[in-house]
């Protein structure tokens, strides 16, 4: 027989998935036959697999020792994945100031500068991403424990293109996940970007294109007509130029995200003709090219620069009500800038 008593990070969830975390090797026919037998309740009473469980509740395996070690993950499997997160965190750390920076951190969610380059979550059995990352640094730090690893694992809450730099969030509870997702739903955070495109940006503009994508080639493309598999057409990104040089015919831009479908900024910039630089899916290659040889440029300047919460936030995000939050510029992306958009230049043609 073993207790456990729920916690705050698993308040709301329901009941099937806090067993599948606790028995990750049972089957769900397991747990439906278990609740049905009362060989597993909640508070001594009957309960079903749908039960949203409350902090305080205190479940009850009436199992064998044997059978809990069976249907719990083994011991090999925690070690190479704790050894992940570790390796993870050593090595996207970085050196120099070049890896993942904390801008803020409470116990409900961290805020993160991602450099370019790096991964939100594993695409592949061996990467290594900002998720592993956050695990890592909280385990490093004595934050979080293999155990509670079992009831809820921390993660990316809002992610970035692989080659886009800039602030992120990520979750450390559940309650936590769920409010951040409401607020992303509801339309209630303000997300700005930066991008240096190819190309002069004279006004203002809003893009209102649906997105359909491409798995196969994670690639998407836009569409103003409705067709299965793409959304209803409306606004999804406005654009305000910030300077321009005509004599190289590149501008700087801020982008306010309303829409957070994959690669959205880069293709709906890309279809009004303002191509992100260094983005090899949707930007112009010669561009590229010799951006690569002027500046060593091998990733989209493209930085996800600002988050502004609104003003009444409630439940456990609510120290964020009205704050504002900012990710530095890369290097890179402040020596391009600095080339082309250079406002005490009279002669270079920079500037509005």
């Amino acid at each position: 027989m073993r207790k456990i008593t729920v916690d705050s990070s698993e308040d709301g969830r329901r009941l099937d998935h806090v067993l599948r975390n606790l028995l990750p090797e049972a089957t769900q026919a397991f747990f439906h036959k278990m609740l049905r037998k009362k060989n597993i309740v909640v508070n001594d009473g009957r309960s079903e697999g749908a039960y949203r469980v409350r902090t305080g509740d205190e479940i009850t395996l009436y199992l064998s020792e044997e059978t809990i070690d069976r249907f719990s993950k083994s011991a090999q499997r925690i070690t190479e994945e704790t050894e992940r997160f570790a390796k993870a965190f050593a090595v996207l750390r970085g050196d120099a100031g070049a890896g993942i920076r904390i801008v803020y951190e409470d116990d409900a969610l961290m805020l993160l500068n991602k450099p370019a380059g790096i991964l939100s979550q594993r695409a592949g059995g061996n990467d290594l991403s900002v998720n592993e990352w956050i695990v890592g640094y909280l385990l490093e730090n004595g934050k979080m424990d293999e155990a509670q690893l079992g009831q809820f694992r921390p993660s990316v809450a809002n992610r970035l293109d692989r080659g886009t730099s800039g602030l992120m969030v990520c979750v450390k509870t559940l309650s936590a996940a769920r409010e951040f997702a409401s607020l992303q739903q509801g339309g209630g955070l303000r997300k700005d970007y930066l991008a240096i495109v190819s190309g002069c940006a004279e006004e203002a503009f809003s893009a209102t294109k649906a997105i359909v994508k491409d798995h196969a080639k994670n690639t998407v493309s836009l569409r103003e007509d409705q067709i299965p598999g793409a959304e209803a057409c409306r606004e999804r990104m406005r654009a305000i130029p910030l300077y321009i040089n005509r004599a190289e015919k590149i501008s700087m831009m801020r982008l306010t995200l309303l829409d957070g479908k994959s690669h959205q900024l880069r293709a709906q910039l890309s279809d009004k003709g303002f191509p992100v630089l260094g983005d090899t899916k949707y930007g112009d290659p010669g561009i590229n090219r010799r951006m690569r040889e002027r500046f060593g440029l091998r990733t989209q300047l493209l930085h996800s620069e600002s988050l502004t919460f609104p003003e009444e936030v409630t439940g456990s995000l609510k120290a964020m009500s009205g704050r504002r939050f900012q990710a530095p510029l890369p290097e890179i992306f402040c020596r391009v800038q600095d080339v082309f958009f250079d406002p005490e230049d009279e002669t270079g043609g920079a500037g509005r």
